[in-house]
């Protein structure tokens, strides 16, 4: 019998040894592509957990927006990905907000980078429509913000950046909307008496948005030159005309996340991209 069961006992330790070698294979590549997609996978746990927390109170339009930034991730980063335990919503809405700003602003990869901030600003521009929440942006967001307040510079430091064709349409929308806007607000009497109010808002709005970003600029090398005029229209088109150049600023300052000129230790761009993103002129 044992002359029999000798070449068993050895065939199943050989099986046993394969599928023992196959295993740890088997989560070594797990664990590699755990590794590869850890940004994708700490984006998609916050996106997840706040989705459930959004699903829990029937906000839809916010569930919309998570799906949208969830479907920007590789399958398996979601798969990996486990939602924790989801807060009342606004309290979520503020842990992974900040969460998603503060990775964003860390990350080296640009790719990540791109994912998380786009993602910041979409969800919390449905938070904001949905009255979720009436802050404008974000907490940790608000406190790079502030920290630029202060921030001066009167010329530039270190070498010249690669040009940013993301930076230059933005600053060159925002420049066109605080110049055609005082045009029409100076020109109540001549035709723009019904725009004359908001023109002079906007005006306001664009030129405080305009200071903000100057310093930082200047100090990055980045600053475009403000050109002597701008397109400006008649008055029955003057209305349409800003509200088209309003709408377009938030989407060219999503596209300075993932331009590959303006490098992911460029913070101060990136907070300035984010805010211009979430900053709704009316």
């Amino acid at each position: 019998m044992s002359r029999f069961l000798r070449p068993l006992i050895t065939l199943l330790a050989c099986l046993l040894a394969v599928f023992l070698v196959m295993g740890w294979q088997g989560i070594q590549r797990q664990e590699g592509i755990k590794a590869d997609l850890a940004g994708q996978i700490t984006i998609a746990l916050e996106l997840k957990t706040l989705r459930e927390a959004a699903e829990a109170e029937g906000q839809d339009i916010l569930v919309t927006a998570l799906d949208d930034s969830l479907a920007q991730l590789a399958p398996a980063a979601r798969d990996f990905a486990e939602s924790s335990q989801a807060e009342p919503l606004p309290q979520q809405l503020t842990a992974s907000a900040d969460a998603l700003v503060q990775f964003g602003l860390e990350t080296d990869s640009l790719e990540d980078r791109a994912r998380a901030l786009a993602a910041v600003t979409r969800l919390w521009s449905a938070a904001l429509s949905e009255g979720i929440t009436d802050n404008k942006y974000p907490a940790a967001l608000a406190q790079k913000i502030k920290e630029l307040e202060n921030f001066t510079c009167t010329s530039p430091q270190g070498e010249a950046p690669e040009p940013s064709s993301s930076l230059e349409q933005m600053q060159e929308v925002l420049y066109r909307i605080n110049y055609a806007s005082e045009v029409y607000a100076a020109r109540a009497d001549k035709g723009y008496t019904g725009l004359a109010a908001k023109a002079r808002a906007l005006a306001q709005q664009s030129a405080a948005l305009r200071d903000t970003v100057t310093p930082v600029l200047i100090c990055s090398q980045r600053l475009e030159a403000i050109q002597p005029s701008y397109p400006t229209v008649a008055p029955e088109e003057a209305e349409s005309q800003l509200r088209d150049l309003t709408a377009t600023l938030p989407a060219l300052s999503m596209e300075v996340f993932s331009d590959p000129a303006v490098s992911t230790a460029e913070d101060s761009i990136e907070v300035l991209a984010l805010a211009l993103a979430l900053h709704t002129l009316d």
